[in-house]
């Protein structure tokens, strides 16, 4: 069995329960801080990574070089003699002098170090700086009483333009350090949650953090890196698109995320951000992580038509067509002039098997995009299986005309080939589709089965191997192989493939079908007919199988269940000439000789070699006649002799 494929080229179960799972986590986060903060008068300060202790700038660089005294124990930096030598120089550049902790505080915010520590009294703007960078490591919220007797607290001059928005207040410490009176950690999974609550609900972002010339300065910084990285993405998602071979895809696709990833840490609602993460996901088959980006970036712009669209695609490859359709529909309603979105809408009906909606969508979709080789193709396979054959054809030819390297397009134009007999010209197609896509296991298994239709058994074999190396999973190659094993008389060996294959897929009719078929050419009908039972449940009208099953009861001697089956068969395919020539056997039999007649008239006009096929079983009418003890009529016995 071979297998049709339709693609388009785009540009933990999450879903919304996973949002509302990390906006909860949030909540749960800023209780706790709440909570702690109860009783008691404090100040907070965020920071980005667990660092050993809550110190100073001017403390920081001399951290690693505390003395462990054999009696007295760590010996700290002097640092209070530093912060003494940094005022009397500074004092010396100032026109105005001031207060020394005023002094302090205008050279920390012009990036000296000092040996002031940065605090907030609002915990949400403390949550903020926890939250606002090192995204590999967890971040903390430090609580600390607003009086202690080792450190002053005080209020930035009001000249410095973010006290206000930070809510500022500074904490000087003569060691450069302090003890804090309690700590929340927030877990670096979390960061960008909380960065977008604290945006949507409090407007606390870092235009609203830092309204000065330094914050313009951190936002131009902010703004040109999250764009550099999104750009990086886009080219190597580009690449993965272009790739040929999945290996190769999923390696583009996996730096795409990790650039993707850099932007949203830098800028954490870039909407197009998520949008793209989410389709590199679902393109690696993550489709968890890709419908949690997608939630995010429709979350952030409810109508952001790209995001319904890809989303729709995430939950199409997913199976959950009800919810695909949905996201197209909305996608189609806020841009009316998306070829992808009615292009994907076509494949999810089809799925449904709404075939005339579907080619409805494709034909709208090729009407705003003329060329657009996936909606050439999708429809391509439509009418490959409604049977319009030349109508596939051509769809196909344009789709390859618009894109010589569309592997797909060539393995759906060899089908159809096939599928109208022309098996050679099938065989290039399916080369070409190899050739163009190295590792396309279906190409191998089709041109395998177009190998095994010219009975040239070693190359099929070579063309089925090699799609199972591919994909070990693959049912259809292995039934295809067993089925060459069964031409070639293994038939041991090729029912080990057909029971990998049933193992696989226990439910394909076809592989329970060829199973029996292998059983019955060993001489096993019981077992055949088992087989063929199977084959019929699953597929009640499959002309083939009653057939076939036919033949097994009438080798067994029944003929009234052989005579009920080729009825059937008949019944299903009324011109299926090869079913009243194995009637017309039963008839025989039963010495039903108009029947007979009748039957074996219909397959010779049709091109049936009832001689041949009758001297198979029997050397001569005068054979038949010994051992059945019958004599044939005259008439029956001239249409069964050579002349």
């Amino acid at each position: 069995m071979s297998n049709k494929v339709t693609l388009v080229d785009e540009t933990e179960v999450n879903s919304q329960s996973s949002v509302q799972d990390d906006l909860g986590r949030v909540l749960e986060k800023i209780q706790e801080i709440v909570k702690k903060s109860a009783g008691a008068d404090y100040i907070y300060r965020g920071e980005p990574e667990c660092y050993p202790k809550v110190s100073s700038g001017l403390y920081r660089p001399f951290a690693d070089f505390v003395i462990e005294h054999p009696d007295s124990g760590p010996v700290e930096p002097d640092v209070a003699s530093m912060e003494t030598a940094i005022l009397e120089a500074a004092k010396e550049y100032l026109y105005e002098l001031g207060s020394d902790f005023k002094v302090l505080a205008e050279l920390q915010h012009y990036g000296c170090k000092t040996n002031l520590i940065d605090f907030t009294t609002d915990y949400l703007i403390a949550l903020f700086f926890a939250c606002d960078s090192s995204y590999q490591e967890d971040g903390r919220v430090i609580l600390l009483k607003r009086e202690a007797e080792d450190y002053q607290v005080e209020k930035p001059p009001e000249t410095i333009k973010r006290v206000e928005s930070q809510k500022s207040v500074l904490v000087r410490s003569l060691k450069g350090f302090i003890d804090p009176d309690d700590v929340v950690v927030i877990p670096r999974d979390l960061k960008l949650s909380v960065l977008n609550y604290l945006q949507k609900h409090h407007d606390i972002s870092t235009k609203h953090i830092y309204k000065d010339i330094h914050g313009f300065i951190k936002w131009l910084g902010k703004y040109l890196d999250p764009n550099l990285e999104f750009a990086k993405g886009v080219i190597y998602q580009n690449r993965g698109d272009l790739a040929s071979e999945m290996k190769e895809k999923q390696t583009w696709y996996e730096k795409a995320v990790v650039h993707y990833t850099e932007a949203l840490k830098l800028q954490s609602d870039s909407v197009e951000a998520y949008n793209n993460r989410g389709a590199a996901y679902r393109d690696k088959g993550e489709f968890d992580r890709a419908l949690r980006d997608f939630n995010a970036a429709i979350d952030l712009e409810p109508n952001y038509a790209n995001a319904y669209n890809n989303r729709g695609m995430a939950y199409g490859k997913n199976g959950k067509h009800d919810l695909a359709l949905q996201d197209f529909n909305k996608a189609i309603n806020l841009d009316p002039r998306s070829a992808d979105s009615y292009n994907n809408r076509g494949l999810t009906y089809k799925e449904m098997g709404e075939v005339d909606l579907a080619v409805k969508d494709y034909n709208r979709a090729v009407e705003l995009d003329p060329e657009f080789p996936a909606a050439y193709n999708n429809r391509g396979v439509v009418y490959d299986e409604r049977g319009e054959l030349d109508c596939a054809i051509k769809d196909y030819d344009t789709a390859i005309e618009l894109k010589p390297y569309y592997a797909n397009a060539y393995n759906n134009r060899g089908m159809a080939y096939r599928d109208k007999g022309d098996v050679n010209r099938a065989i290039v197609d399916f080369s070409m589709a190899v050739q163009l896509k190295s590792d396309y296991a279906s190409a191998y298994n089709n041109r395998g089965a177009g190998y095994s239709k010219k009975n040239q058994l070693d190359e099929a074999w070579q063309d089925f191997n090699k799609a199972i190396e591919l994909k070990p999973d693959y049912a259809e190659a292995y039934s295809n192989r067993g089925a060459a094993y069964i031409n070639k008389g293994k038939y041991d060996e090729g029912i080990q493939d057909f029971n990998k294959a049933i193992e696989l897929k226990p439910d394909y009719a076809e592989t329970y079908r060829n199973r029996g078929t292998a059983y019955f050419k060993k001489g096993e009908p019981t077992k055949a007919i088992e087989d063929y039972d199977l084959s019929i449940k699953l597929q009640p009208n499959d002309v083939e199988a009653y057939h076939i099953r036919g033949i097994a009861y009438y080798m067994k001697g029944e003929l009234d269940k052989a005579l009920r089956d080729f009825n059937k068969a008949i019944e299903l395919d009324p011109n299926n000439a090869m079913v009243y020539c194995a009637r017309s056997d039963v008839w025989l039999h039963l010495r039903e000789w108009e029947k007979v007649k009748a039957d074996l008239t219909f397959a010779r006009n049709a091109g049936v070699a009832i001689i041949t096929l009758f001297h198979n079983n029997y050397e001569s009418v005068e054979d038949f006649e010994q051992k059945n003890g019958v004599q044939l009529p005259e008439d029956i016995a001239a249409m069964l002799t050579q002349q």
